[in-house]
């Protein structure tokens, strides 16, 4: 019997041992899928933190190409009212030079007329000063009284 109970103490040995295999199987099972489990949620989370940082970094670029694109429509248009100014200041010194000509123009009238008038007063007193009227009585005067 000895052989009966040694065969059959192997054989609950080997059953407990199967057991015990079977749980440790069970357990490095469990601990796999748990390992996956964690790894996949671990992979998840670095991909939406790597999502998040691209769309945060596209995001920059675009502000930053939004703001490129305002600065040189401020600056095109800063361009613009300077020529546009520049245009104006060149449109009011045009328009003095030609006021400056017309009021040298004038002025050149005004001197001529003023020689002519000169030279005509001057005709004038030599004219008055030949002609100069005999006196009134004068007339009378060269009858003797009879």
């Amino acid at each position: 019997m000895e052989l009966k109970e040694i065969a059959k103490q192997l054989e609950e040995q080997s059953a407990q041992l199967s057991a015990q295999q079977q749980d440790a199987q069970q357990t490095a099972m469990q601990e796999t899928a748990e390992t996956l489990r964690l790894e996949a949620e671990r992979m998840a989370e670095e991909k939406k933190a790597s999502d998040e940082a691209n769309e945060r970094a596209e995001k920059r670029l675009s502000d930053k190409r939004e703001a490129e694109a305002e600065q040189l429509r401020q600056e095109a248009e800063s361009r613009r009212r300077i020529a546009q100014a520049a245009d104006e200041a060149a449109e009011r010194i045009d328009k003095a030079m030609v006021a400056k000509a017309e009021i040298a123009r004038q002025l050149a009238e005004i001197e001529h007329a003023a020689d002519i008038a000169a030279h005509q007063l001057q005709d004038a007193l030599h004219k008055v000063v030949e002609t100069t009227p005999d006196h009134p009585l004068k007339r009378f005067l060269q009858h003797a009284p009879e």
